[in-house]
């Protein structure tokens, strides 16, 4: 179903294609991905971000004690992800859709609450590595329930997705996004510690419904079936959907060959400060690649990796960093660079979709636990 107030909307053979730079940013500010010119296999999995979209900002929320985050608050926190991410049409859509819209509460609590979930959703589009126990504490003091924290968490992550999605298939699509200053502060990597248990640990307490249990998703590591059963425990919102779109990005298609699939997703974790993941994806990316000396070199440090990687390796680290960190900065030139290492249109594509999938699910796992 199309979704013209979406910023999802997959831009297809439905649609006519757009012929220059500026019909490209027309398209975007709208809300549309540029994709191909036909349909992609892949369509399935933008209606899916489409409709978590729709579930967790399409319209204004029942408000309740437990479910306090007003449309008003939710537009805000994605505006204020999309504006850490740079990508200026995103960006746009969703001042677009802001605008309209008063603050409910003008009270100097509301104020503090809502300038304690701006901080928070900042810090976790920028650098969530710096993510720890006590921002959820910081979130509990102002008074936001834990149905709250765990969709607050889900409309970041959206946002992070959708962002590296505009990034990735505008770049496809040989379209450079709009420029604006830019300023990035200096993230450093961060030292890789040893697991301190042998599963992934929830900061929330578990909610009252003993008849859930973790769903394993095949790919990924195994703490996101806990995050998102924890998530549905709290009632947060989109769960069901964001489940398909992880299973979708994990592991839903041969298209890109699975070892540079890994190669990816241990580049995104370490980058994010997701330990187990990071460990997760280097022992997926040996068993299938048996490349001991890169898959050490990376989960070491993937820059300094870059001089011991093939060139297809090399290409895939630079495109994962970039979209990974920097959407924003993500361009033609990495496609060409991808291109020239024997990869198709169809592999860059899964190559985008997997590093999107991974900037949501291991901001889940980094900022709802350890």
């Amino acid at each position: 179903m199309e979704r013209p107030n979406s910023p999802l909307t997959v831009f297809s053979s439905r649609h006519n294609a757009p012929t220059s730079d500026a019909d490209n940013h027309q398209h975007l500010a709208q809300g549309r991905f540029p994709l191909f010119n036909e349909r992609t296999e892949r369509d399935a999995y933008f209606q899916r971000v489409g409709d978590v979209y729709t579930q967790l900002l399409g319209s204004e929320p029942e408000i309740s004690r437990e479910h306090s985050l007003s449309r008003y608050d939710r537009l805000s926190i994605a505006l204020t992800v999309a504006q850490v991410s740079q990508v200026t049409p995103l960006s746009a859509f969703y001042a677009k859709q802001l605008a309209p819209l008063h603050c409910p509460h003008n009270t100097r609590e509301s104020n503090q609450r809502l300038a304690q979930i701006t901080e928070h959703a900042r810090l976790l589009a920028w650098d969530p590595t710096r993510s720890t126990k006590q921002t959820l504490r910081a979130l509990r003091a102002v008074k936001l329930s834990y149905p709250d924290i765990v969709t607050l968490s889900q409309i970041i992550g959206l946002v992070v997705l959708q962002s590296r999605l505009i990034a990735g298939t505008a770049a496809l699509s040989g379209c450079s996004l709009p420029s604006e200053p830019r300023i990035f502060p200096t993230l450093e990597l961060a030292p890789l510690t040893e697991a301190t248990s042998a599963a992934w640990r929830p900061w929330l307490p578990l909610g009252a419904d003993a008849t859930l249990a973790p769903v394993a998703i095949c790919g990924a590591p195994s703490g996101l079936a806990i995050v998102l059963m924890l998530i549905n425990m709290h009632d947060g919102e989109g769960v069901d959907t964001s489940s398909e779109i992880f299973s979708d990005g994990y592991n839903c298609s041969d298209l890109l060959r699975q070892p540079l699939r890994e190669l990816a997703f241990l580049v995104s974790a370490r980058l994010l400060g997701c330990h187990r993941s990071s460990q997760h994806h280097a022992r997926r990316f040996l068993l299938l690649s048996k490349h001991r000396q890169q898959a050490d070199a990376v989960l070491a440090d993937p820059v300094a990796a870059l001089a011991q990687c093939s060139r297809r390796e090399q290409a895939i680290i630079q495109a994962s960093l970039t979209l990974t960190q920097t959407p924003c900065l993500f361009s033609p030139e990495h496609i060409t660079s991808l291109t020239q290492s024997g990869l198709s249109a169809a592999e860059i594509l899964e190559l985008i979709i997997a590093l999107a999938t991974g900037a949501w699910s291991q901001r889940l796992l980094v900022s709802l636990g350890e």
